[in-house]
């Protein structure tokens, strides 16, 4: 029997993902809880929170299904640290006794999402060469050809339908979604020689599809229809518009200096509307009515151009 290596150089830690639409005294041997546990792992630096970055590309569908309804209405799941300051031997011995102690969902023994008993993970697994290329050939022969049906498409829209699809986030769902991926980038740089790397090995691939001149048209002509047809009529975007500057002025009010009232007079000065200005000014002003206060201003401005013409 091969016996494994752990790493010491690394501190581990055993997490708990919980529900936090079930409160409560959630109790499991001498393990409480205030809410409902749903998955249990183990791992080191920010792999407790890198369940909710990738939640959608999971290989869980248990655990995926179970955030996604959670965010569904409005909440995030609680991450908390069991024990901390293991070795990855201690970590992966207490992940397989809470486990057991709690009980998993596929077995219908408990509420864990997880889909086995814990403890296969070993971190610095390195696979060589012939079994990386053994699992992509194998990967490939199972997808080569694979095609799915009109019928199975309809059904998996179906199934999808009510759930991810036009789900629309919260801004405080939004916020803390974007809060933790910037954590977790800042704790994962790319290095300058992982972006290279990448950057050529996407530049080498073949696969890519490349669109059509028609295509591209047919695209931006359906962007375009939806972007016109949730515009805002005139009248709503002129009074959304009048609004907030109503607003505006009240809250940070501005008088014009005389000095500046006596600039913007002269500029105006002279100046002839065109017929077209004229006709909008006249249809604008149709069915306003002013203040006795303001007809005097008005009387007296007209005045005052009168006598500098």
């Amino acid at each position: 029997m091969v016996k494994q290596k752990y790493s010491r150089k690394k501190i581990f830690y055993v997490y708990v993902i919980l529900d936090p639409r079930k409160p409560g005294k959630h109790r499991f041997g001498r393990w409480v809880f205030h809410y409902e546990p749903i998955y249990v792992g183990k791992g080191s630096g920010n792999r407790a929170y890198a369940h909710l970055l990738t939640s959608g590309g999971s290989k869980n569908p248990f655990k995926r299904n179970k955030i996604r309804k959670i965010r569904s209405e409005g909440l995030e799941p609680i991450v908390i640290i069991k024990r901390t300051k293991l070795t990855e031997k201690q970590a992966l011995e207490l992940e397989i006794r809470l486990i057991a102690r709690i009980g998993r969902t596929n077995t219908k023994q408990g509420p864990l999402t997880n889909l086995t008993d814990g403890g296969e993970g070993t971190s610095g697994r390195k696979m060589s060469n012939l079994t990386k290329a053994k699992i992509g050939a194998a990967n490939k022969i199972l997808r080569l050809g694979q095609t799915v049906s009109e019928e199975t498409r309809a059904k998996m829209c179906a199934a999808q339908k009510g759930k991810s699809l036009g789900r629309v986030a919260t801004k405080e769902t939004l916020a803390k979604m974007s809060t933790s991926r910037k954590t977790w980038h800042a704790n994962n740089p790319i290095s300058d020689e992982t972006r290279a790397k990448l950057s050529a090995s996407q530049k080498a691939r073949t696969d890519i599809q490349v669109i059509s001149d028609e295509t591209r048209a047919k695209m931006s002509a359906a962007a375009i229809a939806r972007y016109k047809k949730n515009l805002p009529s005139e009248e709503a975007r002129r009074a959304k518009i009048g609004a907030f500057w109503k607003a505006r002025h009240k809250s940070h009010p501005y008088k014009h200096s005389e000095e500046s009232k006596a600039r913007m007079s002269a500029v105006k000065l002279g100046k002839k509307a065109s017929e077209e200005t004229l006709a909008k000014m006249s249809k604008a002003q149709q069915g306003r009515t002013h203040s006795e206060e303001s007809k005097a201003k008005m009387r007296a401005s007209w005045e005052i151009r009168k006598n500098n013409v």
